[in-house]
């Protein structure tokens, strides 16, 4: 049996198992000596799903297309909750630098995959988690006053309090923190192996305020896709950053970013520029001394036709 029908045979099993557990059906009557009972069949969108992500992962990991692996068997797992397709996972996010991402699939396989893990495979795992912890380090959040979500880099990393560190990627990280309307956040900065702690307390901010005016007066202004009217605004924005818009006719629009800080009090001025002045077609100077051109010798037609029309009725 080759790898790949190996590992399509443990994920078909896995979902079996993952189907009957979630979904028991009744117990059915003992079969006789000589008819052994048969194992029910495994949920087949489950099994499917699972078999055509493994076949994809398996493909790009032989491909050494790792991004393509990590994600395939990341699928591959998320159907299965085959344990042994974490090593994979792992291996993967490893060849991505994804340093995080590699411990905890290590991690986990070795928690979920247990006695099944082979021996020569288990101290890879544990030699590799080893080495990829010099390229991390610990952050351990606490946040005051209750619960509240935490983000890292844009990502939601869970509800505080949290139960364990956070393992980051070392390099600079910005760290937030909101409760409702509340929010706190900083920028860390993280070297491998560190084990760091920081505390961080939400507080709602105020609203700032902004004052815009325009060169011309007078250009319509949108805030956030909303109108505003004509320049100059004053107004209130709430905390972080807000897109402006200044429009008028024969000028280019003009768009800038400001960020409103707790309590802020800001007045800028938006400068539109003038676009290029068009020139009608009869406005050229070409064109009148044309259409002058045409009209003479139009004249100068109709009078030769006349003398021509003369001459032939002397003629007669």
């Amino acid at each position: 049996m080759t790898l790949r029908n190996a590992f399509v045979a443990m994920v078909v099993a896995g979902a079996t198992a993952r189907g009957a557990a979630a979904d028991p059906a009744p117990p059915a009557p003992p079969a006789p000596p000589d008819q052994p009972q048969q194992p029910p069949a495994p949920p087949p969108d489950d099994a499917a799903a699972a078999a055509a992500h493994l076949t994809a992962g398996t493909a790009a990991y032989d491909a050494q297309d790792w991004d393509t692996a990590a994600r395939e068997l990341q699928a591959a797992y998320d159907a299965s909750h085959d344990a042994m397709l974490l090593f994979q996972i792992a291996t993967a996010e490893q060849h991505l630098n994804h340093s995080r991402e590699a411990i905890r699939a290590f991690a986990r396989y070795l928690r979920e995959g247990g006695d099944r893990v082979p021996a020569d495979r288990r101290e890879v795992a544990i030699a590799a988690i080893n080495d990829l912890r010099t390229l991390v380090g610990e952050v351990t959040i606490v946040v005051d006053g209750g619960p509240a979500q935490i983000e890292v880099d844009g990502h939601v990393e869970g509800q505080a309090p949290l139960d364990h560190p956070l393992v980051l990627a070392k390099g600079a990280h910005h760290v937030l923190v909101t409760r409702g309307p509340a929010k706190a956040e900083r920028d860390i900065q993280v070297k491998g192996g560190d084990k760091l702690g920081i505390e961080l307390i939400p507080i709602e901010l105020p609203d700032g305020q902004l004052t815009v005016h325009t060169k011309p007066d007078g250009a319509e202004l949108v805030v956030d896709k909303d109108p505003r009217g004509p320049a100059p605004w004053q107004g209130t924005l709430v905390v972080g950053p807000h897109k402006l818009t200044a429009t008028m006719i024969d000028f280019r629009p003009v768009e800038q970013t400001v960020t409103i800080a707790g309590g802020d009090k800001q007045e800028i001025t938006l400068q539109l520029t003038a676009l290029p002045k068009q020139t009608h077609w009869y406005a050229h100077w070409y064109v009148p001394v044309a259409a002058a051109l045409v009209v003479g010798s139009v004249a100068l037609t109709v009078h030769e036709l006349s003398r021509n029309d003369d001459l032939v009725i002397e003629f007669h």
